[in-house]
């Protein structure tokens, strides 16, 4: 199909790599780059309910990211589609459209590439899961109205053969980097050690390149350093999204 879906990531790291902590949360908060989180989710919201489009959520079947969505009960009221990425689950969960154990994402992507989905579908943004920034009622209502798909990857059990000292959100980012499909990474790199223990590896420059923030005219990305201060550690810090795309 011609105009497949392009695979779009967000993530935030600091200088190490780091994206978040084992227990699910973030080490940091950052109330202005979680608001440009906010933004690149409704990007286009009225357009593509308009024209019969919906979000997409894919999830894990564990931890607050799906819980913390899931009852709030958007799903219901049309805003998205949910899918769940998962090897523990038998059955489809309630409420969700889509369940797969396949961790190549052959299956996703095929099936949002359908005939009868690719229509229905305005955007994909991949996400590592929806912490909350600040308090959580304000977050999940600014989720609410987000279009576009998200993908929330969430922590499954470990896999025979892989390291356990890499977290499970972090090896789905780390096999997403190796993806075949088209893709880019909208990634914030925040310029401080925060210790996090869930990391995600260096893209292979081989495979991917960077691109000037101003190209990006789908989407309402931070051009240009930004500072503002932790609400965690009361430091002040600098971040800028890089983007890049694969060839």
């Amino acid at each position: 199909m011609s105009d497949k879906l392009v695979w779009n990531a967000l993530v935030a790291r600091d200088r190490e790599g780091g994206i978040g902590l084992t227990e699910g949360k973030l080490p940091w908060k950052l109330y202005n780059e979680w608001q440009y989180y906010l933004r690149m989710l409704h990007h286009e919201q009225d357009e593509f309910l308009k024209n019969g489009k919906r979000t997409l959520l894919v999830g894990g079947p564990k931890g607050t990211d799906i819980e913390f969505l899931r009852t709030d009960g958007f799903h219901k009221a049309g805003g998205f589609y949910w899918a769940v990425i998962s090897k523990s689950l038998k059955q489809t969960p309630e409420g969700a459209d889509f369940l797969s154990g396949d961790y190549s994402m052959d299956e996703l992507d095929k099936w949002m590439n359908s005939e009868e989905w690719r229509p229905k579908i305005g955007r994909v943004i991949i996400l590592g899961g929806v912490p909350s920034c600040g308090n959580t009622d304000s977050s999940v209502r600014a989720v609410n109205s987000s279009s576009g798909i998200s993908l929330i990857l969430g922590r499954e059990k470990e896999r025979p053969g892989v390291s356990s000292t890499v977290k499970p959100a972090a090896k789905m980012y780390n096999l997403l980097m190796t993806l075949p499909f088209p893709s880019r990474y909208f990634m914030t790199v925040i310029d401080h050690d925060f210790k996090a223990d869930r990391k995600i590896d260096q893209l292979d420059m081989s495979k991917w390149k960077r691109v000037p923030t101003e190209s990006i005219k789908d989407l309402p990305v931070l051009v240009g350093p930004q500072r503002e201060v932790d609400q965690i550690s009361g430091k002040e810090v600098s971040y800028e999204v890089h983007v890049y795309v694969n060839h």
